[in-house]
């Protein structure tokens, strides 16, 4: 996250909401964190917030269709429908050891619940989106309860933000910023 929010005060006042899009690629930052530095930084909540949004959803997207294509792949070689959900205890797919625990979380919540409890239980974005799909949840209806997510923790995440710094008075000690 320093390194992070270096990145977006190193730049020109004019770049730094380029700056926070580009944070906002990062795993672990996500919308999130990107609209937390940008507003911490003194970027206006007004521009860090559809940067970070924007960000985030690029990233996630291209994880989703990425992970989709995998999974068609494998799919179409097995003579299976790609958007086909595996059940976890039934036969199909295998799901991987280590991915055990992010299953059983997509079973037991589906995509809604993945993706939005998913945050609280430090399971990112980056890695429950393409997850899903990998498990056989529908792209589309992934990336829609993920653009929910996205642009609710992070408007949620800024704003709180921004609030705390504007109530601190760092906004008065901060002058140009905000």
């Amino acid at each position: 996250m320093n390194t992070a929010r270096e990145f977006v005060m190193g730049l020109p006042d004019g770049l730094q909401g380029l700056g926070v899009f580009l944070v906002s690629f990062i795993p672990f930052v996500e919308g999130e964190g990107a609209g937390l530095i940008g507003v911490v930084v003194g970027v206006h909540p007004w521009v860090a917030i559809p940067a970070a949004v924007l960000g985030n959803l690029l990233a996630v997207a291209l994880l989703v269709y990425a992970a989709h294509g995998v999974r068609s792949a494998v799919t179409a070689r097995r003579g299976m429908a790609a958007d086909a959900a595996v059940p976890a205890t039934g036969h199909g797919t295998p799901v991987a050891e280590r991915h055990v625990h992010l299953h059983r979380h997509f079973e037991a919540w589906g995509v809604p619940g993945l993706s939005l409890l998913g945050p609280w239980f430090f399971i990112p974005g980056h890695v429950a989106a393409p997850a899903m799909v990998s498990f056989g949840a529908n792209r589309h209806r992934v990336m829609a309860w993920q653009a929910v997510a996205i642009v609710l923790y992070t408007a949620l995440t800024a704003c709180v933000a921004f609030g705390l710094v504007s109530w601190s008075g760092v906004r008065e000690a901060m002058p140009g910023t905000f």
